[in-house]
């Protein structure tokens, strides 16, 4: 009987050892699930951070590129029109400046979706009357709550001043930069560059206002902020974000700027242009200020540290090294990060699905660029989304051909579209790469219905804008094919 009662006495401490050991791990794998589950939030929120200040950068970038002419000018500004965004000119001209900025707006950087942010882009130096205005660079009064009163301030002698190095001084021929573009009446419109501005933030629907510029520009946008926050409008509506800008003025003029506006500064690791004021003239004339972030140009780049092509390039790279590595399945700001498949969404087709099919891009380049890839193909399948409505990318790996149109044909797909870029180093040149995208469509069948042949080169860009521009030059053709899906024909349409 005894022994009976210590087998269930033991019986019943093995019992409760086990249930306790249950229980124990019970616990540990519902906190570490629940730990890890908050590391992924923590994790996700930093991303959205990072995706929204590289977001931030790229547009602004390619707004910056939007204010000067050539590849540049049709890259950004294709770039922008994909994202919904439409731009006005606004020129302005006397003996000390001539001026341009583009106001572009129906952007979206807060994610609300409703189109409602601003660019103001100031061109930097373009043209010989700008290297006037760089040239300029004796130290004038910054003051005044207007337009007469800014040119007031500006016209009074330091002398009566005694040099007192609390007054705060910019730039000369920056100032008149400023003053030409933005606050002298236009004879042609009889209007203020600043006056499209004030519509802006007189518009109750206006969210955003950024005010950004490379060089030239973005010393004026600098400018143009303190000259905004001195007619009253408030910090929370003054972003600037600037590229290569050279410095505007004195300590005393940072110190002022202080609070009165948001200031990105980003800098190329060893552009001169950022430095050339304070190292010529002395720190006590004109100093750096804002929050600054220092990029470095890519190995593969050949192009001068201070090329607006440079901080582009590095803008587009930064944006699209996040979205490799950023999880979900929605569209962030015009954007995209691919779905658990790896696949990127473009817009619905009128509430009918999708129709084409954007295979992962082939890219075949020289040993030098071969970094480039990654970011060559997310770059190139973004645009295509943007320009074909009704279109899904796989950003996975290349597929052999019969694999690729089962693929489009699971997803629902009519159509494959299908790109090999191809980057090659020019015999004559070890700074120019030739660029060329070759284009098809053809049905899930695998019948050919469209072809085209697209060749630029990194002359002026880097081979990651080239390809940008080849995409977006040659969006007329493709659209045009899938559009008219009912009386598709064979052939072949080759642009250069």
């Amino acid at each position: 009987m005894i022994s009976k009662c210590v087998s269930n006495f033991i019986r019943a401490i093995l019992v409760s050892v086990f249930l306790a050991v249950l229980l124990c791990n019970y616990n540990y794998e519902n906190n570490h699930a629940y730990a890890a589950t908050q590391t992924e939030l923590e994790q996700a929120e930093k991303n959205k951070i990072l995706l929204a200040d590289s977001t931030v950068d790229y547009i602004c970038a390619m707004s910056a590129g939007i204010a000067y002419s050539g590849d540049l000018f049709e890259m950004a500004a294709d770039s922008l029109y994909y994202l919904g965004a439409e731009r006005e000119i606004v020129y302005n001209k006397n003996r000390k400046a001539d001026t341009k900025f583009i106001v572009i707006k129906h952007l979206d950087f807060s994610g609300k979706s409703n189109k409602n942010d601003y660019v103001i882009s100031i061109t930097g130096t373009e043209k010989l009357k700008d290297v006037e205005v760089d040239l300029r660079y004796g130290s004038v009064c910054f003051g005044g709550t207007t337009p007469e009163e800014f040119q007031i301030e500006q016209n009074k002698s330091l002398k009566e001043y005694g040099d007192n190095p609390n007054i705060p001084t910019i730039h000369r021929g920056f100032s008149d930069y400023v003053q030409t573009a933005f606050f002298t009446k236009s004879e042609e419109t009889g209007k203020m560059g600043a006056d499209y501005i004030f519509d802006i933030l007189n518009d109750k629907n206006a969210e955003d206002i950024y005010i950004t510029g490379h060089s030239l520009g973005g010393a004026s946008a600098i400018i143009l902020a303190a000259r905004l926050s001195a007619m009253g409008v408030p910090a929370d509506r003054l972003n600037v974000v600037t590229f290569g800008s050279p410095a505007v003025g004195n300590q005393a003029f940072a110190d002022w700027c202080r609070g009165r506006f948001n200031l990105k500064r980003i800098a190329m690791k060893n552009d001169v242009s950022t430095g050339v004021l304070q190292g010529w003239l002395g720190k006590r004339k004109f100093v750096q200020f804002g929050d600054t972030g220092e990029w470095r140009r890519d190995p593969s780049v050949r192009h001068n540290q201070h090329a607006v092509a440079v901080y582009m390039d590095s803008a587009i790279r930064n944006y699209y090294k996040i979205c490799m590595g950023m999880p979900g399945d929605n569209d962030h700001n015009g954007f995209r990060y691919a779905d658990k498949n790896g696949i990127w969404s473009g817009d619905d087709l009128n509430g009918n699905g999708y129709n084409v099919y954007i295979a992962p891009v082939n890219v075949k380049l020289d040993d030098y660029i071969q970094g480039d890839s990654e970011c060559i193909k997310m770059a190139v399948q973004d645009i295509l989304l943007n320009v074909l409505p009704g279109s899904v990318a796989d950003i996975g790996e290349v597929k052999d051909f019969s694999d690729t149109c089962k693929a489009a044909e699971r997803m629902g797909c009519q159509y494959v579209l299908y790109e090999t870029v191809t980057g090659t180093l020019d015999k004559n040149s070890q700074d120019l790469y030739h660029v060329t995208i070759e284009e098809g469509i053809c049905d899930t069948s695998g019948n050919l219905l469209f072809t085209q042949l697209i060749n630029t080169n990194s002359s002026e860009v880097t081979p990651i804008e080239a390809a940008m521009i080849g995409i977006t030059r040659s969006s007329e053709n493709r659209i045009n094919v899938v559009k008219n899906d009912a009386g598709l024909k064979l052939g072949s349409i080759f642009s250069k």
